[in-house]
C-alpha cells in the first residue's frame, strides 16, 4: 500500500521533472531563436573537442579572434583540435554560439520534452491505495499463511 505523504512526493518530483524539461527546452529554443536573430558569423579555432557516445552531442571549445572562447555542442563527429570552423555568435554574448550548417537543434528543444508525457502518465497513475492497475481495480494478494488448493 502506498500512503498519501508518497504519493505526494512521487507527484513533487514528476512536477519537478516536468518544470526542468520544460526549462531545458526553452533555453535550447532561446538560444537558437537569438543567434537566428542576431547572430554574427565569425571564423574560429576548435581548441578542444569533448567526444560523447554516438546518439550524443560533442562538446566543442572554439577560440574565437581576440581572445574570446565558446563552447557549442555539434551533432557533428569530424571535429579535431586545431581544426578552423564558422561559427553563429551572439554579439551582445560570446558564449552562445553554434557551429554554421549544424542547423535546427532538434535533440536539446525536443528531447527533454519527451519527459513531460512520461512523467504525466506516472504522476497520474499514483494513488494512495498503490499504484492504478487492473483496469482500476484492487486485486487483493492471496495470503500466504492460508492453506492453498
Amino acid at each position: 500500500m502506498v500512503g498519501h505523504p508518497i504519493v505526494a512526493v512521487v507527484r513533487i518530483a514528476a512536477a519537478a521533472v516536468i518544470l526542468a524539461a520544460l526549462w531545458l527546452a526553452g533555453s535550447a529554443t532561446w538560444d537558437a531563436a537569438v543567434l537566428a536573430v542576431r547572430g554574427e558569423p565569425r571564423e574560429g579555432t576548435v581548441v578542444a573537442v569533448t567526444h560523447t557516445s554516438w546518439a550524443r552531442a560533442d562538446r566543442v571549445e572554439v577560440a574565437l579572434p581576440g581572445g574570446e572562447r565558446a563552447t557549442v555542442h555539434t551533432p557533428r563527429k569530424d571535429l579535431a583540435a586545431g581544426t578552423p570552423v564558422a561559427l553563429v555568435v551572439d554579439p551582445d554574448d560570446g558564449s552562445r554560439a553554434a557551429l554554421a550548417g549544424d542547423g535546427w537543434p532538434w535533440r536539446q528543444t525536443v528531447l527533454p520534452l519527451l519527459a513531460v508525457p512520461v512523467a504525466l502518465v506516472f504522476a497520474s497513475n499514483v494513488r494512495p491505495g498503490g499504484l492504478r492497475g487492473a483496469g482500476g481495480r484492487h486485486v487483493p494478494r492471496p495470503d500466504p499463511s492460508s492453506p492453498s488448493d
